[in-house]
């Protein structure tokens, strides 16, 4: 069996190169708004020396650089591995694609159940760093892109079901 494109198939696959670059698109727009709010980020726990309180703020921030860099490569990465699968239709980049809408389409109850089922402690307010200013505008574009991804899973699930991976269709091999 030869799986062959159909009319869906160019659509799907533009859509979700798309979606990976507007993905990489608003990575690459807040990471410069993640290190200019670093020093909010990172709290010195009292008792400390000046000196030693510098230390400790150089350390925390050279850790979080370091686990940031390794979140952007790999990031990266994906979203170029899905822009190439996508464009070769790699059925395994399918099913990847599928892994990660589902994942951030389950993350919407479980948040939702986390915020009302658990139950936090409330740490007195010297405990606790101020939480950071995040323009609006970057909040909305990261709720539009979460909307849209979910969207393409559904979409990606429906042509699953309906025709196969890619939106290609299964044909007999002539010869």
């Amino acid at each position: 069996m030869k799986r062959v494109p159909t009319k869906w198939t160019g659509p799907l696959q533009i859509a979700v190169v798309a979606l990976a670059f507007l993905w990489l698109g608003a990575l690459a727009l807040t990471l410069p708004l993640f290190y200019s709010l670093m020093p909010q980020l990172v709290l010195v726990p009292s008792g400390l020396t000046p000196s030693e309180s510098q230390t400790y703020l150089k350390d925390a921030r050279e850790a979080i650089s370091v686990v940031v860099l390794l979140f952007t490569v790999i990031s990266w990465g994906l979203g170029m591995l899905m822009v190439v699968g996508a464009w070769r239709r790699w059925v395994w980049v399918y099913w990847l694609t599928l892994v990660v809408g589902g994942w951030l389409l389950a993350s919407y109850p479980i948040t939702l159940l986390t915020a009302l089922l658990v139950h936090f402690p409330k740490l007195p307010q010297s405990a606790t760093p101020k939480p950071p200013n995040i323009p609006l505008a970057l909040g909305v574009m990261g709720e539009a892109l979460s909307v849209a991804s979910v969207a393409l899973f559904v979409v990606m699930v429906v042509v699953l079901i309906r025709i196969g991976p890619w939106a290609c269709q299964k044909t007999p091999v002539e010869g």
